[in-house]
């Protein structure tokens, strides 16, 4: 996936919000509280007077009324849950069906195991229906830009341009189109290049990408797959030797962008899991297949068939710092395995980075890390530590449209 992985699930997948309480029981938790003290025998003895006179304005008609001594009543004795289903009578006979439901759940939530057998059962017999909350099916277009300045090679520039949509709440597309950089590049050793270049680019593999949300997950999730269109394979070594170092600037997480001369076939999920409060973790996966059209160039010059081996982990944060905006940050590694590449075939990265996230924008500022050869702190000559900056734009779709298997509604958070 383009990006970071938190952010990139974060549009992608749009995590399923949880169900909120019903507002009503809401309410009422407010208007009739807990007992935060044990009630004195003066007060106990103060709420049964209230409690009949409630009972008189009840038996008169006057539902209101008879509701606010019970709320006194409760006020003094917090323990007396059975004056929640009086409330309940009285709000049905002001036609409230909802408020009444909703006292009478109240009960059976604070009476807990003392709470009348039958009470229980019509709580749950008119317990209100209410589909799940949907969740935002998000589409977005962003531009992605990794800046790598080698020690001894020049600066590497790569690009990516994304958009992604989804065409159901289960299903969403994404296109990538990558490109390419090489600012005052090392001469090429192989014939077929330029000796002495200042400027290289060169166009990656553009990918389309299909994936399955499934919106039974409480998290978010992710499974699909990638077909990649071999521009890279076009006969100009320059272009393909700049297609290579970009894929060494991303430290191989997106090999299938940049493999030059080759038809990148690839199965890929994520998974994206709310922990506690602002803070989640992330895991992703891929597999992708290369399948030579050409010669090649860079670490795929002159190769058979390749299959790639990458995954992640890490964990995010975010804070709201204004309606609909949300400030955090992200962190995480990730590992590249390429089994059939000559020496060492394993790269593995370390990334930071800080997010914000609102209705109008989407942008992460951060940095990649080489932890190891052949690109990482152990190779002195083109030590990885990029740049990273994404800037986009989210587009919400179908927000509105309930799920159309309603869940019942539950009587506690």
């Amino acid at each position: 996936m383009p990006t970071s992985l938190p952010l990139c699930l974060a549009t992608l997948l749009g995590v399923a919000p949880a169900r909120a309480a019903d507002p009503v029981v809401e309410t009422l938790r407010t208007t009739y509280p807990p007992c935060v003290e044990e009630p004195s025998p003066e007060e106990i003895e103060a709420a049964k007077g209230l409690h009949s006179a409630a009972r008189r304005y009840f038996e008169l008609g006057d539902y209101p009324a008879s509701l606010v001594r019970w709320k006194e009543a409760y006020a003094l004795d917090c323990n007396a849950h059975r004056l929640l289903l009086n409330v309940a009578n009285g709000r049905q006979r002001q036609g409230d069906e909802q408020g009444a439901w909703a006292a009478r759940a109240l009960y059976v939530e604070r009476a807990g195991d003392d709470a009348d057998p039958v009470i229980v059962t019509r709580v749950d017999r008119e317990r209100p229906q209410r589909p799940h909350p949907a969740r935002p099916t998000v589409s977005a277009a962003a531009l992605d830009f990794e800046l790598w300045p080698t020690r001894d090679a020049g600066t590497v520039m790569a690009f990516e341009a994304w958009a992604r949509a989804a065409l159901t709440r289960d299903l969403m597309v994404e296109l990538e189109l990558p490109w390419a950089v090489w600012l005052d590049p090392s001469a090429l050793s192989d014939p077929r290049g330029d000796d002495v270049d200042d400027v290289r680019a060169g166009f990656g593999n553009p990918q389309l990408s299909a994936f399955y949300t499934p919106r039974w997950f409480s998290g978010g999730a992710a499974l699909g797959g990638r077909l990649g269109l071999p521009l890279a394979t076009v006969d100009d070594l320059d272009a393909q030797a700049t297609v290579g170092m970009a894929g060494d600037a991303k430290a191989w997480t997106d090999l299938r962008q940049w493999a030059a001369a080759r038809l990148p076939l690839s199965v890929t999920g994520a998974l994206d899991q709310r922990v506690a409060g602002p803070f989640s973790v992330q895991a992703e996966t891929e597999v992708t297949g290369f399948i030579p059209l050409g010669r090649g160039a860079h670490r795929f010059a002159d190769r058979d068939f390749d299959v790639a081996l990458s995954g992640g982990a890490g964990f995010a944060l975010g804070f709201p710092v204004h309606p609909g905006g949300t400030l955090g940050g992200d962190a995480g590694m990730s590992l590249a395995y390429v089994p059939t590449f000559d020496d060492d075939g394993v790269q593995a990265s370390l990334r930071l980075g800080v997010t914000y996230r609102s209705d109008e924008i989407i942008a992460r500022a951060g940095t990649r890390w080489g932890l190891d050869g052949p690109l990482g702190w152990m190779d002195d000559g083109r030590r990885l530590a990029t740049f990273t900056l994404t800037l986009g734009v989210p587009i919400l779709g179908l927000p509105d449209q309930p799920d159309p298997e309603a869940a019942p509604l539950a009587s506690k958070d």
